[in-house]
């Protein structure tokens, strides 16, 4: 197995001869720290990134938050120009609770963070969006 690495105009070139096991269980060179994507089932301890607490920080993990729902949607339809983009959403988000919302432009992303919004303009197809403490906000076709 051969590796070759060199520096020219301040790029890195690895040149990796040899199969993944051969190449990436070597402990040199430290790929991960060149900032080389490593395959997960080889990427060591050292360079994984670990969480950071500190001082008041909730003990729950901040993808599942904590208690009850304070804002959740039931089989809520959002479009646009009259034709349905996403439809069957059912969300529940809890306080504390980090959520990433990702998709295409287009996707309904924007009109799912502004319900009320979406309903005034006619973006919401149907379902219901409610808050805790009761408020509650439905729309039906």
């Amino acid at each position: 197995m051969k590796i070759t690495a060199r520096n020219r105009e301040r790029r890195t070139v690895i040149v990796a001869d040899g199969t993944p096991d051969e190449v990436f269980k070597r402990s040199e060179p430290r790929f991960a720290q060149l900032g080389i994507w490593v395959p997960e089932r080889y990427m060591r301890d050292e360079y994984r990134i670990k969480p950071i607490h500190v001082d008041g920080e909730p003990d729950y993990p901040a993808r599942e938050g904590a208690g009850e729902p304070v804002l959740y949607t039931h089989d809520l339809a959002i479009g646009r120009n009259g034709t349905a983009v996403a439809t069957g959403i059912d969300l529940a988000f809890k306080q504390g609770q980090i959520t990433a919302v990702v998709g295409a432009n287009g996707a309904g992303k924007s009109t799912l963070a502004h319900p009320r919004r979406s309903a005034r303009t006619g973006k919401r197809r149907r379902g219901s969006i409610a808050l805790a403490g009761g408020r509650r906000s439905r729309h039906t076709p």
